[in-house]
C-alpha cells in the first residue's frame, strides 16, 4: 500500500484484489483512515460502476521520501540470507 501511495494515484472500482495484495475492504479502511488524516483526497466520479480516485494531498507528498526509504529497507531485508 505504501508503494502505491508514493505513485501517486489509486484507482478503486475493481472487483478483486490481484494476489498478494489487501482485499478491496482493507484497502478500503486504510485509504479511509489516509483520508481522515488528510494525506489523500478521495474524488467519487458518478459512472458506472462507480469510479473512485484517490490522489496524495500536499501532506501526504511529503511521505514520499519515507515510503522510498521504507522499501529500500524492505527490499534489503528481504535480500538477507537466514541467519
Amino acid at each position: 500500500m505504501c508503494y502505491e501511495i508514493k505513485h501517486l494515484r489509486l484507482l478503486r472500482g475493481r472487483s478483486h484484489a490481484p494476489a498478494g495484495r489487501p482485499s478491496q475492504r482493507s484497502l478500503t479502511l486504510d485509504l479511509r483512515a489516509l483520508e481522515e488524516a488528510g494525506l489523500v483526497k478521495r474524488t467519487v466520479y458518478p459512472t458506472a460502476p462507480i469510479k473512485v480516485e484517490y490522489e496524495l494531498t500536499q501532506d501526504g507528498e511529503r511521505l514520499k521520501p519515507v515510503v522510498g526509504v521504507m522499501k529500500e529497507f524492505g527490499l534489503w531485508v528481504k535480500g538477507k540470507a537466514p541467519a
